[in-house]
């Protein structure tokens, strides 16, 4: 008999509720924070708590594409399906992340036009 499992393209896995998953921390001298989430999430929230951040879904990702998220407490529901993305900004930036999971824990690299290119 044949298990099947959620994967990349299971609808279901993105319309039910997620598992949860937060993340808080403050942006150091030249540093990228690399969001590596346990599993494909449904969507991921940034919220900046002192300045700018940019976020990104790859670390060769050029300015280009790069989306920049104002500060001031005020949070950015991003519905994408990742499973790495990145963070940049200034120096003391503090930020915090709250994920929602699905339970699909495929690898998924994003690259390409809009990303990479």
């Amino acid at each position: 008999m044949v298990q099947y499992k959620s994967g990349i393209g299971s609808s279901g896995a993105y319309m039910i509720s997620g598992r949860p998953w937060i993340l808080s921390g403050t942006i150091g001298a030249s540093e990228v924070v690399t969001l590596a989430f346990p599993a494909v999430t449904k969507s991921f929230t940034v919220y900046s708590l002192s300045a700018d951040v940019e976020v990104y879904f790859n670390s060769t990702s050029p300015a280009a594409n790069r989306l920049t998220l104002a500060s001031a407490g005020t949070p950015h529901k991003l519905d994408v399906k990742c499973r790495t993305a990145f963070l940049s900004g200034t120096v003391g930036t503090t930020y915090q992340i709250l994920a929602e999971l699905t339970g699909i824990g495929d690898l998924y690299v994003l690259t390409g036009s809009g990303v990479t290119e």
